[in-house]
């Protein structure tokens, strides 16, 4: 028996040890059978090449930052995920240190076999590099191009985030706790779910006001957002990157010094709509990953923050397999993304870019999906709104004050001298026609009537400037509000504010103000860069430190100021800034924050004529409420109706058990009071032994004796 088991527990070592060797992990070089790769046959990933990329992670010259010769620099981390080794920063101060950890894996790439299917949980067994800016996720690099200057770097393996965590020792800075715990930030990034990096967003100087910044790479594209509405790919993938990793970001936070109960998810644009995504999922709602929320420029109830079932798109899908000479009808979707699965990222990319959306509904083809009852997305946000479904935490939204101004350029140009009536009437009937307004004519009429500067009628900068507002307005501005106000019925920690300040020193067009994506430089500090952080992010494309006046490090000392008070207490100004409070939003007054030039100030009820415009009455009179309404009520007839059919047949069921059993009831009582009562068994009392043998002492009375045993005592006194 004892060899039985020894030789047992030998066997389940040695089968441990040998699922060990079997796991595959990118970082781990001895793995090069391809049939230990879990992805399917026919794969044409060059797997050494891959593992050579990862190997040379944290080797040669990192960035101007990271210097070996000193003791500062060198920094880790023990996680349960595996170890992290990153470096330190200074930013101004001598005693001033960021920890900085750049590139740390929180999921599988998603390569192979793991492309268009939900994120894979990851780890390590060797220090984990995390001193090199990690790679774009697949898209257009002409976006990157403009702000990464010559370093574009573009991976399908990309499910990266960077860290940044104030670095406070007692020696260094003895007047604060021997164990602080830190609020986290996470961050993701704007750019239509098309395009954007986290590394356009570095936290170096933001880090310093005692929060940790996390900023997130999530797949982009086709890559992120395919779906075929069906168990194949159900999509949102790129939505779902982001729960992954905060759920990463939850496990490593006691490792990092980190207040697992103050963690603030934020975003801009795309960002933004995914904030409120993840405010109005169940899935992310129940697993209790954040407990505030910043939205910048963009709202779950923004017009392209999702692609209801009624644009079909599946139908992007298969077209995207028909373009790349895979199976591309409805019946064959395992086939098509088997297909896909082994086709070059480029071909993809390209095939991807030439797909649009159905007429009427602008964007990209490659946004969020409702992806079933169970999953990320099982009805719209808008639904989920209006039922109270959604996270009642502490919440704020921003907006720029021309936030579309860089597609209304796009219409424009870049005239000097305004934009004329006609000019006006030609862009808008231009404008209509993509969002497929049938009574355009009507409609025209009324946008120019509402969007006219009457006391100048003729101004041709002013009618520029209106139809930048026109453009911000529907795109940006009434999502926002609407947002903001649903919050406001549950919270009183909800709060809004508009920036509009334009740098002295700004390079762009006059006409187009702040616009969307210009007050992040202001929120993460760019102003306070000193030389050696410009040395390591001025391939950011952003306007050197000396070109920064006073006025412009106020403003971001202010933005700085604000967002870290509200990760911390939720509340942005507990205390006054430049003789300012920053005042909640209510449903009574609408109070806000104007961020400008020259100073800060509150003020009510922003465009709320507009926005009001814009959310009831123009769907009405431009005839498109069936777009937006026939869609949903589809989606409630096919997810809901059928678990309400499952329900009524469940209770049905149950309801005719209780009745027969309750039948059985009633017919067995009435037995028993038809049936006469049993007369009680006879019972002998127990007579002692000397009865028995006084009674009759020749024979015994095995019947009376009733089973009662004389001792051997008893039996010699009667002798």
């Amino acid at each position: 028996m004892l060899r039985a088991v020894i030789l047992y527990t030998a066997c389940l070592i040695a089968g441990v040890a040998s699922q060990e060797d079997n796991i595959w992990n990118p970082w781990d070089p001895k793995i090069q059978n391809p049939d230990l790769r879990p992805w399917r046959p026919g794969d044409k990933m060059d797997v050494g090449s891959m593992w050579q990329n990862w190997l040379d992670w944290g080797k040669g010259d990192v960035n101007f930052l990271y210097n070996p010769n000193s003791n500062y620099n060198h920094m880790s981390v023990v996680t349960e995920y595996g170890d992290i080794h990153g470096y330190t920063v200074n930013v101004g101060h001598p005693h001033t240190r960021v920890n900085t950890y750049l590139g740390v894996p929180y999921a599988m790439p998603p390569i192979g076999y793991y492309r268009f299917r939900p994120p894979a949980k990851t780890r390590w067994y060797r220090p984990w590099q995390a001193k090199k800016w990690p790679p774009a996720c697949p898209q257009d690099p002409a976006y990157l191009q403009k702000h990464l200057i010559n370093k574009v770097n573009i991976s399908e393996d990309c499910l990266y985030l960077n860290i940044f965590q104030p670095n406070i020792s007692t020696r260094e800075y003895p007047f604060h706790p021997v164990n602080p715990r830190f609020p986290i930030i996470v961050y993701f990034h704007g750019g239509e779910f098309n395009y954007g990096s986290g590394q356009l967003f570095p936290g170096y100087y933001l880090a310093t006001r005692e929060v940790i910044l996390v900023t997130v790479n999530y797949r982009l594209g086709p890559f992120g957002f395919l779906s075929t509405q069906d168990e194949n790919a159900k999509g949102n993938f790129g939505l779902l990157d982001q729960l992954a990793a905060l759920e990463f970001v939850r496990d490593i936070a006691e490792y990092l010094r980190a207040d697992e109960t103050k963690i603030t998810i934020m975003g801009s644009e795309a960002g933004g709509i995914s904030v409120g995504l993840h405010m109005v999922s169940p899935r992310s709602r129940s697993r209790g990953l954040f407990q505030a929320a910043i939205a910048i420029d963009g709202s779950d109830l923004c017009e392209n923050s999702y692609t209801s079932q009624f644009w079909k798109p599946e139908k992007y899908a298969e077209q995207l397999g028909c373009m790349l000479n895979c199976p591309c009808k409805p019946e064959q979707h395992w086939e098509m993304l088997r297909c896909l699965r082994d086709k070059p990222v480029d071909e993809i990319l390209s095939a991807g870019s030439k797909i649009s959306p159905g007429n009427g509904r602008g964007g990209f083809a490659w946004t969020p999906v409702w992806d079933g009852s169970y999953e990320f997305m099982p009805t719209s946000p808008g639904y989920a709104r209006a039922n109270g479904r959604f996270e009642k935490i502490p919440y704020m939204a921003g907006l720029t004050r021309y936030g579309a101004a860089q597609l209304a350029a796009k219409y424009l140009g870049d005239s000097p001298y305004g934009l004329t009536k006609a000019g006006f009437r030609e862009h808008t009937r231009r404008l209509l026609n993509e969002w497929s307004i049938e009574n355009t004519d009507e409609v025209l009429d009324l946008l120019e009537y509402k969007y006219t500067y009457w006391p100048d009628p003729h101004n041709d900068t002013i009618r520029r400037l209106n139809f930048t507002d026109m453009l911000t307005d529907k795109k940006y501005g009434s999502c926002v509000d609407a947002a903001l106000k649903h919050q406001a019925r549950f919270d009183n920690r909800t709060y809004f504010y508009v920036f509009d300040y334009v740098s002295g020193n700004s390079t762009n067009p006059e006409w187009m103000g702040a616009y969307a994506g210009e007050e992040l430089p202001w929120l993460y500090g760019a102003p306070w860069f000193n030389y050696t952080l410009w040395n390591d992010t001025n391939d950011l494309g952003l306007v050197h430190q000396t070109n920064f006046s006073d006025l412009d490090k106020n403003i971001s000392n202010y933005m700085m100021f604000m967002l870290t008070n509200f990760s911390k207490l939720w509340d942005p100004t507990p205390e006054k800034l430049n003789e300012t409070y920053f005042y909640s939003y209510n449903l009574k007054n609408l109070t806000y924050i104007n961020i400008g030039y020259p100073n800060l100030t509150n003020q009510i009820a922003y465009r709320q004529s507009y926005y009001g415009f814009w959310n009831h009455y123009f769907r009405h009179y431009a005839r498109i409420d069936n777009e937006w309404i026939i869609p949903e009520a589809a989606m409630l007839e096919k997810e809901y109706y059928m678990t309400t059919y499952v329900l009524a047949a469940g209770t049905f069921v149950l309801l005719t058990i209780a009745m027969c059993m309750c039948c059985l009831f009633v017919r067995r009582s009435r037995r028993e009071k038809r049936e006469p009562p049993r007369p009680p068994e006879r019972s002998y009392p127990p007579r002692s032994p000397t009865s028995y043998i006084h009674s009759n002492s020749n024979i015994f009375d095995a019947h009376a004796y009733d089973g009662f045993e004389m001792d051997r005592r008893t039996e010699f006194s009667y002798a």
